[in-house]
Formats: C-alpha cells, sequence, structure tokens
C-alpha cells in the first residue's frame, strides 16, 4: 500500500497598524482568501521561507516571529492536501503588488487590509483554520 503524505507549507499572518493582509488564491476547487505564504524548498529555514514567499506573492518584506498555528488544507475532492504553518509576522517595507506573483498555478489576484471583527471581511470564503486565528 502506497501511502500518501501531505505537502507542508509556511505562512506569514501580516499585521500592519491594527490590519492584517489576507491574500485571494485562485484555487481548483475556487477562490479561497487567506494569508500569503507557499512551500519551503528543501533545507530552507523555515522563517527564511515565509519572508520569500510574502515577498515573491506581495512584494512585502517582512519580520517573522514566531509559529502561531498548524492546519491542514484539501482540495481535489481530498485528494491534495497541505499542512501549513502559520507566523506572526510585521510588515518592515514595501507596499503590496501582485503583478509579480511568481505562482501561476495557484494565482493571487487580490488583497485587503481587514481589521478582525469589523465588516467587510466576514463573509470572504476564508479557510476555517485562518478565520478561527483572525478571530482569536
Amino acid at each position: 500500500m502506497v501511502e500518501e503524505h501531505a505537502t507542508a507549507s509556511v505562512r506569514g499572518l501580516i499585521e500592519d497598524d491594527g490590519a492584517t493582509l489576507l491574500v485571494k488564491h485562485e484555487m481548483p476547487d475556487g477562490p479561497v482568501w487567506g494569508v500569503p505564504g507557499g512551500r519551503a524548498r528543501i533545507g530552507e529555514d523555515p522563517r527564511a521561507a515565509v519572508a520569500r514567499e510574502v515577498y515573491e506573492e506581495t512584494r512585502l518584506e517582512v519580520s517573522v516571529g514566531d509559529p502561531l498555528e498548524a492546519f491542514s488544507y484539501t482540495w481535489d475532492g481530498g485528494n491534495e492536501g497541505v499542512v501549513s504553518v502559520v507566523f506572526a509576522c510585521e510588515r518592515v517595507d514595501g507596499t503590496v503588488d501582485l503583478s509579480a506573483n511568481a505562482d501561476r498555478g495557484e494565482p493571487v489576484t487580490d488583497y485587503r487590509w481587514v481589521e478582525p471583527g469589523c465588516a467587510g471581511w466576514a463573509d470572504l470564503p476564508v479557510a476555517p483554520a485562518v478565520r478561527e486565528l483572525l478571530e482569536t
């Protein structure tokens, strides 16, 4: 029997002036809003991977802090999956620019700075684990 293993990714919960950055990923099963990030390279330090992935998707430079949470996503009827570790991040420099997003298989097409608990984000299709993290 061949055992399936989930792929690991790293993500950054970026806070700036009381707001958190959400990005819209166009996934095979439809759009989902979440926090920027992606897969770490083999041997790459997880914090360095977060900084790289955030920069690739948004062009923001961030300082990466401690891990906040780990959760999993599945898609394609549960045939594909990833385990994500979310790190606390603060914006250091830059403004969001989605035009240079390198991952065309999972493009980031929109973004919003949201204040948890405020109107404007509660109706977005946000992954349940990310929603719970934002609400704590």
